[in-house]
């Protein structure tokens, strides 16, 4: 399998997994390197499940001993990728992982919790 074949594998997985993402792709023939953009930045920022995937990614990358490099980048990258070859649109329709709730109510929030401690007064000084 060559690695223009693998990465295009990996971006149809890639979206099928996180379907809110944005991915493009690019050959960088000035370098030798494979380029994934990924985005929004906002909401893929401490997505764990993400960025254990692409380090799966590029450690099955380079278990295959392709020559290219692979870079994944997010769209604030300067260098960007200016004509995407393939490209995948996010369809934001952001679901949870699992049934935890995402917003605590806060009378479900006691002092114990560390968010708050005893009376607030809210008075200004004149």
């Amino acid at each position: 399998m060559k690695s223009k074949e693998y990465i295009n594998k990996i971006l149809f997985v890639l979206h099928d997994e996180f379907p809110s993402f944005t991915f493009k792709y690019q050959f960088d023939g000035l370098d030798d390197s494979h380029v994934i953009e990924y985005s929004p930045f906002d909401l893929i920022e401490g997505d764990i499940d993400f960025e254990n995937r692409k380090y799966d990614i590029i450690d099955n990358y380079f278990n295959n001993d392709f020559s290219e490099s692979l870079v994944f980048i997010n769209e604030f990258d300067p260098v960007g990728i200016s004509n995407p070859e393939i490209l995948f649109e996010g369809h934001f329709n952001y679901s949870p992982k699992n049934n935890d709730p995402q917003i605590i109510q806060p009378n479900s929030l006691g002092c114990k919790d560390g968010f708050f401690a005893g009376e607030v007064n809210f008075a200004l000084a004149a």
